[in-house]
């Protein structure tokens, strides 16, 4: 019930992360089945990335928002762009104080004839408003600065307390050191 997202967000890096929390979803509708008291622990998911591709990012983050069983993610070092839209489909959020979060707008290469290029924006800006919409659904980040950020082209930085004041983090882990 544990998995690491801990690079680039690709086909490749989500498909055991999805495989696995569909098995663990299998395995808990069984359960549930034989015994109607049965208790779905939650699967615990750690995301540490700079982002990649938003098809894919999407993809993992349906399959979280489809499962059953409680998906809890955690932040310890970053969630950015892909990575941030991952991290706020989980069921509960948690982050570590050192943690950082990032939001920008989706990002392109485009090349190609005029024509085929209009089209290829309407699908990006498809893209930029399935992102951002999902990011407005789960959290409280103010749309106006979002909007201010894509306008802008800048990164926007921040830090797991802001992420928390924000309704992206759930709760901040403690330190569990002795003092």
């Amino acid at each position: 019930r544990d998995f690491i997202l801990n690079e680039n967000v690709t086909e490749s890096s989500v498909k055991d992360i999805v495989t696995g929390i569909l098995a663990v979803n299998r395995h808990d509708d069984k359960k549930q089945k034989e015994d109607p008291n049965y208790v779905r622990e939650p699967i615990h998911l750690v995301v540490s990335s700079y982002g990649g591709s938003a098809y894919d990012g999407f993809g993992l983050v349906a399959v979280i928002d489809s499962s059953e069983t409680p998906v809890y993610t955690y932040c310890y070092s970053k969630a950015m762009s892909a990575g941030l839209v991952i991290f706020s489909a989980g069921h509960k959020r948690f982050a570590h104080p050192l943690a950082r979060f990032m939001y920008h707008e989706v990002a392109t290469g485009l090349h190609g004839k005029l024509t085929s290029l209009k089209h290829d924006m309407e699908e990006i800006q498809s893209l930029q408003d399935t992102y951002d919409g999902y990011l407005l659904a789960t959290t409280n980040l103010p749309k106006h600065i979002m909007e201010e950020k894509c306008k802008y082209v800048k990164d926007w930085y921040l830090s797991a307390q802001e992420a928390f004041n924000y309704g992206l983090v759930d709760e901040l882990l403690v330190s569990k050191r002795n003092k």
